[in-house]
């Protein structure tokens, strides 16, 4: 009997120096071992971030500022903005996984970078641009050229356009060729229109065509010799002359021929070279990237682009006082750009907040992160709000307000993940600005992850903290980063049933193809006009 007691006794003693377990704990272990019921076994490796930390090494001998732009789904963005580089240094910046186009300038002129260090490969030095008159025809009709002209949703005569058209034309070559031919023109001044491009790092310039004071149009043949287009072709001054009696008559003409090298950045110029004119002495040469014009044109874009039905128009202003129509000149260009912009990379965190059950949606909280290596400051715009509990973003010691209050509803609302949400019909949520430091990364290097966290207030008495993935952390992943276009679930809708290869980046975080596997209907499209 006394022997019963003892045993009896050890074990209440053992049971009261087990602990309770706090809350988050508990769920975090429900949470893991959902996960693994659901998706299996994960990358040991994995991170769950579709961003890869990069480096370039440049070697310059004055102090300069370095940008840094990376392929995203259409265009080049800016990744890396650093001032006042000198000397021979490394500098890192963050890309799509991935991603093997980069694209670096110095003072705004390409720099072939040193790729002994460089994580991913540069895009090539530029080579020799060929161009050539082609004896094929393109042919198009005279009515959608008409309606181009007075449509007011395109470019009309003797509207100011300014507000309508895309400046700074800065594109790079996908090396593929291109077609160049000249739709419409009709000006005061006497012009000539060529390419520009970059060979390792050098401008180089090639004309296409002449126009006299809007009368007939030459191009340039393979001699250097100035050719008129003859009569028959499509540019002979239709509108001046008025020689077109039927809207559908059919217009034909011929065009150059483009070759670039994949990488090579390239644009248009136009130069005014009529001298008996003195309004126009002084204006020179102007190129779609307005940079490179000469004072005081720094500031004056001459082209423009439009981009309607598949086809790139290239309209100019040719820099008359009394209109910015954006008309004088036009040009078709047929082949796809990859645009340069300005604007940086934006990469997606999708949240589950362990509020409810395990739905694995990821659309409990959903908001965006904009940084530029290089700058201290990140841009955080919030998206979506899927959970029903009070949450906040974190990073260091800000703190936002509560997601629901930054969409303007009430917390027990959801926010922008009902089927049928899409561009037209979602909330706005609120943007703000956080500082990060100017080598902070969304790739992280240790279990902290990369600052970026979630407050979810359970209840009165229990907040819980979501980390952004870390590396080296096995456990199942409450937050996402993504690529700036991805497309969260819908509500309760799993997200392998809206990816359904979702898995297999679990199972290897190098498959990140898995993102373009998408049910469309599983999904909110907030991307799609």
């Amino acid at each position: 009997m006394k022997k019963l007691f003892i045993l009896s006794l050890a074990g209440l003693l053992a049971v009261a120096c087990e602990l309770p377990k706090d809350l988050e704990t508990m769920l975090d272990e429900n949470y893991n071992k959902e996960w693994a019921t659901t998706f299996g076994e994960t990358d040991p490796n994995h991170t769950w971030s579709m961003v890869d930390n990069k480096f370039v090494q440049v070697n310059i001998d004055e102090p300069a500022r370095v940008k840094i732009y990376v392929k995203g789904d259409k265009n080049y963005n800016l990744a890396g903005d650093y001032e006042n580089v000198q000397g021979n240094c490394e500098l890192a910046f963050d890309a799509p996984a991935g991603c093997t186009d980069v694209y670096v300038t110095v003072n705004g002129v390409p720099y072939e970078c040193d790729k002994a260090k460089a994580r991913g490969t540069m895009v090539a030095a530029a080579g020799d641009v060929i161009t050539s008159m082609d004896n094929d025809y393109v042919y198009y009709n005279f009515g959608e050229i008409k309606m181009f002209k007075d449509n007011a949703e395109t470019l009309p005569e003797r509207v100011n356009n300014t507000e309508k058209v895309t400046k700074d034309y800065r594109v790079i070559s996908n090396g593929m060729p291109y077609k160049f031919y000249p739709l419409f023109w009709n000006a005061m001044f006497e012009h000539t229109f060529g390419l520009f491009y970059y060979e390792n790092g050098e401008r180089k310039e090639v004309e296409f065509y002449a126009d006299k004071k809007g009368d007939y149009l030459q191009y340039k043949d393979g001699e250097g010799n100035w050719v008129d287009i003859e009569t028959d072709y499509a540019y002979e001054g239709i509108f001046a002359q008025g020689n077109i009696a039927d809207d559908k008559e059919i217009l034909r003409g011929r065009y150059f021929t483009i070759n670039l090298p994949k990488g090579t950045e390239f644009g248009f110029f136009v130069n005014i070279t009529d001298d008996s004119n003195e309004e126009i002495q002084n204006i020179g040469k102007l190129y779609s990237n307005p940079a490179l014009n000469q004072e005081p044109n720094t500031s004056f874009s001459a082209f423009s682009y439009l981009e309607i039905d598949g086809n790139t128009y290239i309209t100019i202003e040719d820099h008359r006082s009394d209109d910015f129509d954006y008309n004088d000149f036009i040009f078709i260009m047929e082949g796809t750009q990859e645009h340069i912009e300005e604007t940086p990379v934006d990469y997606l965190y999708a949240v589950e907040d362990l509020g409810g059950t395990c739905d694995f949606d990821f659309n409990d909280i959903v908001f965006s992160v904009s940084h530029v290596s290089g700058q201290p400051h990140a841009n955080v715009k919030l998206l979506a709000a899927g959970g029903t509990l009070p949450a906040y973003i974190c990073f260091g010691g800000y703190k936002s307000k509560e997601v629901h209050e930054m969409f303007g509803v009430e917390t027990k609302e959801m926010v922008n993940t009902a089927k049928g949400t899409t561009k037209k019909n979602m909330k706005e949520g609120k943007s703000f600005t956080v500082t990060v430091g100017a080598d902070w990364s969304h790739t992280a290097f240790s279990e902290e992850g990369n600052g970026f966290k979630v407050r979810v207030k359970r209840d009165e008495e229990n907040t819980l903290e979501v980390n952004t993935p870390g590396a080296g952390n096995s456990a199942a992943p409450q937050m996402l980063i993504l690529p700036d276009n991805w497309l969260w679930p819908t509500e309760r809708t799993r997200i392998s049933d809206a990816y359904p290869s979702f898995g297999e980046w679990g199972a290897n975080y190098t498959n990140t193809q898995w993102v373009n596997n998408v049910v469309m209907e599983n999904v909110v499209d907030w991307v799609t006009e």
